[in-house]
């Protein structure tokens, strides 16, 4: 087996050899031991999965259009075989070379220069071998791999598990085979998905150095800093772990043998800077001499110890520290390390790191878990309520493409973020660029592991421990990454769990000791929410919730993205009866994109679109609207529930960010990166100023006198006054409340700012009336809140009015209405005026600044913006917005344009006219 838990960092100039690129493939029905032989039909540029290699070949159409995912269904029952040869200059030849698979799905055997190097399992690093000896300079080389994807070997397995989403044996997510559970679509993820190279190296370098802060402040940092070194007298190439490869108790113990330790006459220089990235300037360097140690063991045999380690303390003076995006900068430096053996340089290695520090301490809420964990994270000694996300990857196919990264996780940092959690039920653990960035806009990252929604006891220990290592010694130095976690809803008690739990802990506490570790979520007080009420009942239900790790509704893409993937049929034809038999033969391409299409999941998101519209034969465009207008409701309304909660609840991780593929599902921005209503729900709930009403419940009585408690979220205390403005307005959009408080010297947090008492106009029945609040730093709005509760007749039957109140009932169900978007196109016109400020380009982006001015008497609601592609992008400031009258909002729109083409600026809503800016 060539499972190592080894990562061999990437080197720079001729040291470094990619073979990603042009490679041939074809597939077969059984394994062959003579693939050199196959006939190689088709060529892609790898990296990336089989089903996209297809695509590229022109064997299919695009994965995510139609029904053309049952077309790579086949995928999981062929043999894949990828060829290529590649040259290697004699000036590249060292001691030592490694061929490095980033990422291979599942199972792998390699070939080089004819030569069997071996097999490989896993999918997230590996194999990773020394090709020193095999490697042809000065000619031309050839390599072939071979891949069984990952569901291929799952019939040989008859043993039942509690899970079936994944084949029992696998150390993998669901979604890298066919999950019809939850994740729609005849997909398999099998192929060489990521970067495939060769890295040069003297027989003394460096490998994984690690650094981590101890303790800062802004007058003095410490820091540890570790260096592994390779020498003559280790074994790295064997990838030598906490326990893989050498066994337990190890017979050949160093510290238990009779011969002393021999020092190396050998001199070592390690030389270390370390970089502000900011200014360029020096802010620490050492020069350090030493020799390696070469160890035996009691046969009088050299000890294989894997690697000689150089530890030292670093003291940084007036630090800049790094803060998560919303609390302070993203302050990075360049630790530059580098190795000489004799006075000659022989490695050097980059990476960023940044000065600050983590933990969890017990928040304020009561203990009832005997392991109750801790969930108040603190920032550089500051404490903070965790805006979070459930992030899977941007791909369900795992095609990784950086402007793509870019771009999703430019819209959290613009959704005020702080950490995202890299979610390993249908996860992975990131690639390098994914981590830069998140370095780079202050995105704290949740690192889930493997075990997911099932039991582990078929796994092998050594499969999983090495996938484990090589990730956590590539990813570990970035300062973005803050938590691990053992996986997802599992049980990390049973003894099922027990040794790929152990192995989880053990390999994390070896590696990143100064982490903070997770056994699993939900466990110890983080909760997974999905109740169907409406989002008010989080005020009341869980006030005594530690974490609120999860928690969302289903809703669907924009519909700009069903244009691009369902037939024009299915999109014009009116949608009715959509549990029945004659909808799936009707609507089979809707239904391809439908995850979880369920009697329990399904009927709450029509009950709260029903809110919205009428969906009785409805047409899908409507329907996306009404589906996320009610999800923009509760977003918020959740965010703000916990926001308030604050410091008995800690922090909130909504799920789910963004969908990997265009499916109806949980997701805040569809698979094509176009944000949807509630992603600017919660954007407005995680403002660094925000002002809102916590109403207690959504549905009303006619007349009857309702709470109205104003209150203000600060990421800070605030220094300037601040002016709170409430308005009620009724069905009509006239005016009938209003309030205006000073608020001096807001603290952080929650401060609560006023409480009201409002009789509603009797005038009110069976319609919508609405509450807007806003905060305002002299004349400039700093934040605003938004809401559109409504007046029942139907609470005027008792029984009915006294059994909404007494629970968190479901959500429901509008069958006449009221329907806010008829009440709301029943008003007359506001007009509205748009002028273009300022317009820049910034390569493949465009960022438009904009007055958007209401000149008329009438509120506008909802003021959309949206680009006028279906292909581009945008992400605003704000959106989904209440202009009242005469007001004028400034709002920055950010256009990201994958395809050159004219494009524009569309802005509008349900009872305004419509502009185009260009």
């Amino acid at each position: 087996m060539l499972n190592k838990s080894l990562f061999i960092e990437k080197r720079k100039g001729t040291e470094h050899l990619s073979l990603d690129g042009a490679w041939s493939f074809t597939d077969t029905d059984e394994k062959t031991e003579s693939p050199e032989k196959l006939s190689y039909e088709m060529s892609a540029a790898l990296p990336k999965s089989v089903a996209w290699c297809l695509f590229e070949a022109g064997k299919h159409g695009h994965p995510y259009e139609g029904l053309n995912s049952r077309d790579y269904l086949y995928i999981k029952n062929r043999i894949w075989y990828f060829k290529r040869s590649f040259f290697v200059e004699e000036s590249q030849k060292h001691d030592m070379a490694y061929l490095c698979f980033d990422g291979v799905s599942y199972y792998s055997r390699v070939w080089l220069n004819g030569i069997l190097l071996g097999e490989h399992e896993g999918m997230f690093g590996g194999p990773v071998c020394e090709v020193s000896t095999i490697l042809k300079y000065g000619e031309e080389n050839k390599i072939i791999v071979e891949i069984t994807p990952p569901s291929y070997h799952s019939e040989d397995h008859p043993e039942k598990i509690e899970h079936s989403r994944i084949p029992h044996d696998l150390v993998a997510p669901w979604h890298v085979v066919n999950d019809g559970l939850t994740q729609n679509g005849h997909f398999c993820v099998a192929g060489i998905w990521r970067s495939v190279r060769i890295e040069f190296l003297n027989i003394y370098h460096i490998t994984n150095p690690y650094i981590f802060t101890e303790d800062c402040n802004n007058e003095k940092a410490t820091l540890s800093l570790e260096v592994p070194i390779n020498t003559p007298f280790n074994k790295e190439s064997e990838g030598l772990s906490s326990c893989v490869g050498l066994g337990y108790p190890n017979p050949r113990n160093c510290y238990a043998c009779t011969i002393p330790p021999q020092t190396s006459e050998d001199t070592l220089k390690v030389a270390v800077k370390i970089i502000d990235d900011a200014d360029g300037k020096c802010v620490y360097e050492s020069d350090d001499l030493v020799n390696p140690v070469k160890f035996f063991s009691r046969d009088d045999q050299e000890e294989p110890n894997d690697f000689f380690y150089l530890c030292k303390k670093i003291e940084i003076k007036e630090p800049k520290l790094w803060y998560p995006n919303g609390y302070g900068e993203q302050n990075l430096y360049s630790v530059n390390i580098s190795l000489y053996h004799d006075e000659k340089l022989c490695d050097t290695h980059t990476f960023k790191t940044a000065v600050r520090t983590v933990e969890v301490v017990q928040g304020a809420c009561e203990k009832v878990y005997r392991r109750h964990e801790k969930f108040q994270f603190v920032i550089n000694g500051q404490k903070i309520f965790l805006k979070g996300m459930n992030l899977t990857q941007t791909d369900v196919l795992y095609l990784e493409d950086k402007d793509e990264y870019d771009w999703v996780l430019s819209l959290a940092k613009n959704e005020g973020v702080s950490m995202v959690r890299i979610w390993n039920g249908g996860g992975v653990p990131e690639n390098d660029i994914f981590y830069d960035l998140c370095d780079k806009y202050g995105l704290m990252v949740w690192q889930d592991a493997y075990i997911a929604n099932c039991t582990s006891e078929h796994w092998d220990v050594d499969v999983h421990r090495s996938q484990l290592v090589y990730n956590i010694c590539r990813t570990r130095n970035h300062p973005s990454l803050t938590v691990f976690c053992g996986g997802n809803e599992f049980n990390p008690y049973t003894a099922k769990n027990a040794a790929g739990m152990y192995a989880t802990w053990d390999e994390y506490n070896t590696y990143i000791p100064d982490k903070i570790f997770y056994r699993t979520t939900p466990n110890g007080g983080s909760a997974h929410i999905y109740s169907d009420m409406e989002p008010t009942w989080y005020r009341h239900v869980y006030k005594h919730v530690p974490f609120v790790a999860e928690s969302g509704i289903h809703s669907f893409p924009v519909f700009k993205t069903f244009k691009r993937i369902i037939n024009k049929h299915e999109i014009e034809t009116p949608l009715s009866n959509i549990f029945s038999d004659d909808f799936k033969n009707k609507f089979p391409e809707i239904i391809n994109h439908f995850s979880e299409f369920q009697p329990d999941r399904v009927p709450r998101m029509l009950s709260r679109a029903s809110h919205i519209s009428n969906i009785q034969n409805i047409k899908l465009e409507n329907l996306v609207e009404a589906v996320q207008m009610s999800a923009y409701e509760f977003y918020l309304i959740m965010a703000e529930s916990m926001l308030e909660n604050y410091p008995t609840t800690t922090g909130l991780m909504p799920w789910v960010f963004k969908r990997p593929w265009p499916t109806s599902a949980i997701q805040l921005v569809d698979a094509f990166g176009h944000p949807q209503a509630q992603y600017y729900g919660v954007k407005k709930g995680y403002d660094t100023i925000h002002p809102f009403v916590a109403l207690e419940h959504l549905n009303f009585k006619r007349g009857e006198e309702i709470n109205l408690p104003v209150k203000m979220y600060c990421d800070k205390a605030q220094e300037s006054d601040l002016k709170v403005v409430l308005q009620l307005f009724d069905d009509k959009m006239n005016k009938f409340f209003e309030s205006i408080e000073m608020v001096k010297n807001a603290s952080y947090h929650v401060t609560e700012i006023a409480k009201y008492k409002v009789s509603l106009p009797d005038s009110i029945n069976d319609a919508y009336f609405f509450v807007s609040v806003k905060a305002y730093c002299g004349e400039k709005m700093v934040g605003n809140s938004f809401y559109y509760p409504k007046v029942l007749s139907v609470f005027e039957n008792k029984d009915v009015f006294e059994r909404e109140r007494a629970g968190a009932c479901p959500n429901m169900y509008f069958e006449k209405g009221p329907f806010l978007k008829e009440q709301i196109t029943s008003l007359d016109k506001a007009s509205l005026c748009v002028d273009l400020l300022e317009k820049q380009e910034k390569g493949r982006r465009e960022v438009y600044i904009l007055n958007i001015t209401n000149t008329s008497k009438i509120p506008a609601f909802p003021v959309k913006i949206d680009t006028v592609s279906d292909v581009s992008r945008c992400m605003c400031d704000d959106n989904i917005m209440f202009v009242d009258a005469g007001e004028t909002r400034k709002i920055k729109v950010t256009v990201d344009k994958p395809f050159p083409e004219n494009d524009g600026i569309v802005i509008g809503g349900w009872n305004t006219n419509v502009v185009i800016v260009k």
